[in-house]
């Protein structure tokens, strides 16, 4: 495909940022890591780590409804070796929920599934929504 071989240095490159180098020969695991090898996590592997994540293939956003242990749940690595674009990203966010509050109308769907008690109160089978753009007429 035409315009790979940049893209591919591109992921070397960054692959190069995720790399951990040990100063000091070290066991993890029950392997020797010798002074100087370059280690590389590998994210997906944590974060797909059923001892952390029950059901890890399963999508269940609940589960962040208490904050991960330390070190479980990396989405922009950790560390001085973290990703740049973290702050860029959950200022995207915010900027999404920010136009989706003054831009759109908001409207639960007519079903009705009840309310699940616990430290929070939450819609059982969850809260479908539905989003209509607000009229621009009406703005002040």
């Amino acid at each position: 495909r035409k315009g790979r071989a940049p893209n591919r240095t591109n992921e070397i490159d960054q692959l190069k940022l995720a790399t951990h180098l040990d100063l000091l020969s070290s066991v993890r695991a029950g392997y020797l890591i010798p002074k100087g090898w370059k280690v590389l996590p590998l994210f997906r592997n944590i974060h797909h780590n059923p001892d952390h994540f029950p059901s890890p293939e399963k999508f269940d956003p609940s589960r962040f409804e208490v904050a991960p242990k330390p070190n479980t749940f990396m989405p922009f690595g950790n560390g001085t070796h973290s990703c740049p674009g973290n702050e860029l990203a959950k200022l995207e966010m915010l900027v999404l929920c920010h136009h989706l509050a003054t831009k759109y109308r908001w409207s639960t769907s007519k079903s009705e599934s009840g309310v699940q008690f616990g430290p929070f109160a939450l819609p059982i089978n969850g809260l479908p929504m539905t989003f209509t753009r607000k009229d621009d007429k009406n703005k002040a």
